[in-house]
């Protein structure tokens, strides 16, 4: 554990728990909306449709609601609320819904909308902060939606409808090593003129879950007979891997068809490993000091069946003075702020609540007065703020002397106020306690201030670096969802625009210094 010092660490991860303000009693208490991604996507509908990505935990159809209102107006768009449907691939998925609303076109004026969801299926507890802005420009053609602005001449120019007639493709079934499969299309005319090839995109999700195989796929033929080449990589599971191919020839990342739909299937990997594989490993021994530290082993292992062995079929075993480590006896140190605080407070009383969980009640003093609630004390916990019942929460977990404290999203449901006071908390507990901090949060400006930063995408880790080098990746995050300080945001735009600026900038000190250099 104490090779974990001085780790002050974020976790971003896209079913990151996040509770909404608002909490009805016929609604799940844990539901929690994290994100909501919108697409605007400059490309006519005939219906004026547009479709959002609602992510968190606990999601369900029934308690989702959207609000709509016309942008500088009260007045909510009840016909446009009531369209709300939801897509068939994210049915089964708590962590993720996708939806549609159904926008009138406009023939007169532009209008711009301003929309708002709910996911506890109350109109009092829509979810302010993740508040999307969807302009319908006005029509001109009569037929949808939305005026395409002006298109390059290099791209290729987008359709009004669909177009897919039929998709096949000449081998469904594939071994467990993968493999290339050819798709046949047929696509019929618009405006008595065949689809460009450019115009025919993929969608392709395994399991359900969206890929990003076949975005870049080159797809050829003039004509209504188009041919794609795809190849699908070697299934190293233990079952049956079932791709969907999904079309749409709108030239756009969305709008793909729901029919016509082509299915490839990967066999599992037959991969037997009854024997153990292990042939060296090395260093065989290493002594390190009092304060531990880190160890590299190189495994080397023979193939079995032919197959060389599987990352996640190596099991390591830690042995203590010859006696098995357990799991729980490495995270036996570790404790936990909430989300919502409310859910770790028991007791009627602050002072029963810190003493609470320890037996060390010399430590009592010591930590009402390092976290300044020595004036609560004789109050109720539901009598504070968010910020003092978080205080009292950690108060409570630095009496039981914990080597790591996780902080799962534990400023969520604050006020900016209260946010910098649980902030700089942490950082007194990470930098003048030597406690190691695990922090999960979606507010950027917080992530800024670990000394290493942890982003996670869909299970697998994307980057594990300093604050500086993640976020100087703005086009990658950006592509995984994610966000990078607004001031690293600034940067980033004037860089592109030719102005000599460090694109690592992240907090508004570090711009407000450059600025001052530069104008000397």
């Amino acid at each position: 554990m104490k090779m974990l010092k001085k780790i002050f660490t974020f976790v971003l991860l896209f079913s990151v728990t996040f509770s909404s303000i608002g909490i009805n009693t016929y609604a799940k208490d844990t539901s929690a909306l994290t994100e909501v991604e919108y697409v605007n996507v400059p490309s006519p509908t005939e219906d004026g449709k547009r479709t959002f990505t609602l992510k968190g935990s606990d999601l369900e159809e029934k308690d989702i609601k959207a609000k709509v209102v016309l942008k500088g107006s009260t007045e909510r768009l009840t016909e446009v609320e009531k369209s709300l449907t939801f897509s068939e691939e994210t049915k089964e998925n708590s962590s993720k819904k996708v939806i549609t609303l159904t926008f009138p076109k406009n023939e007169k004026e532009s209008k711009t909308y301003e929309v708002s969801f709910s996911i506890k299926g109350s109109d009092e507890s829509f979810v302010e902060e993740f508040k999307k802005t969807v302009k319908i420009r006005k029509s001109t053609s009569g037929g949808g939606g939305v005026v395409v602005p002006p298109v390059n001449p290099e791209q290729p120019k987008p359709v009004e409808e669909n177009a897919i007639l039929k998709a096949t493709a000449d081998n469904e079934n594939l071994p467990k090593e993968g493999g290339e499969v050819n798709l046949i299309v047929f696509t019929k005319k618009i405006n008595d003129k065949h689809i460009s090839p450019e115009n025919v995109k993929l969608q392709i999700s395994l399991d359900g879950v969206v890929t990003e195989l076949g975005k870049n796929a080159e797809v050829k033929g003039e004509k209504a007979k188009k041919t794609i080449t795809l190849n699908f990589p070697k299934n190293n599971t233990s079952k049956e891997q079932v791709y969907t191919i999904k079309f749409n020839t709108k030239g756009s990342e969305t709008d793909f068809q729901d029919e016509p739909i082509v299915t490839i299937k990967v066999a599992p990997s037959e991969q037997n490993n009854d024997e153990n594989s292990i042939v060296r490993v090395t260093p065989e021994s290493k002594d390190l000091s009092k304060e531990g530290g880190e160890v590299k082993l190189e495994l080397i292992t023979m193939k079995v069946n032919g197959n060389h062995i599987s990352a996640k079929d190596v099991k390591i075993q830690v042995l203590l003075n010859n006696v098995p480590l357990k799991n729980k006896d490495l995270i036996k140190n570790t404790f936990q702020v909430m989300q919502d605080v409310n859910y770790q407070l028991f007791t009627n009383q602050v002072e029963k609540e810190i003493k609470l969980g320890s037996d060390n009640l010399s430590l009592f003093d010591e930590v009402v007065d390092r976290l300044n609630i020595r004036k609560f004390l004789d109050r109720h916990p539901n009598t504070l703020s968010g910020g003092e019942k978080q205080r009292v929460a950690i108060a409570g977990i630095l009496s039981m002397k914990p080597e790591v404290i996780i902080f799962d999203e534990s400023t969520a449901m604050l006020d900016p106020i209260g946010r910098k006071d649980i902030i700089d908390t942490i950082l007194k507990l990470n930098k003048e306690e030597n406690k190691t901090i695990l922090y999960i949060t979606h507010y950027m400006e917080e992530a800024v201030l670990a000394d290493r930063v942890i982003v996670l995408n869909e299970g697998k880790i994307e980057f594990d670096d300093s604050p500086k080098k993640v976020f100087s990746n703005v086009e990658t995050l950006r592509e995984l969802g994610l966000s990078v300080p607004q001031v690293t945001e600034l940067a980033y735009l004037l860089k592109n625009e030719g102005i000599e600026i460090p694109s690592d900038i992240l907090t508004n000190d570090e711009m407000i210094k450059f600025l001052e250099r530069k104008l000397k």
